[in-house]
């Protein structure tokens, strides 16, 4: 059951709405960024590998260029994870 669905007064609904509509927007957006970081991961364990075959691993241009773009997932993972959890708590303050 929705908030909406359960709201028993004192927000509107249009506000309760969008929010919900919002909410879904982040963790679609989340999801899909960890679904990037998990191949972003699998590159870097690849490049990794490679160190034993003669090849310098992370001090290549594509590992320092994978490095970047593993950390920089990170960080919207954890953006999206904290604007998720302010988003729920702002649903939650408003049905209550």
């Amino acid at each position: 059951m929705t908030y909406s669905q359960r709201m028993t007064g004192g927000a509107s609904l249009s506000d309760l709405l969008y929010l919900e509509q919002q909410i879904d927007q982040i963790k679609e957006e989340r999801s899909a960024a960890i679904d990037q970081l998990k191949q972003y991961e699998q590159e870097w364990s690849r490049i990794q590998s490679g160190v034993g075959e003669g090849k310098e691993g992370a001090e290549t241009e594509e590992g320092q260029s994978i490095s970047k773009k593993l950390k920089d997932t990170q960080t919207q993972v954890s953006s999206l994870t904290r604007q998720l959890d302010e988003l729920e708590t702002a649903l939650d303050e408003l049905v209550d």
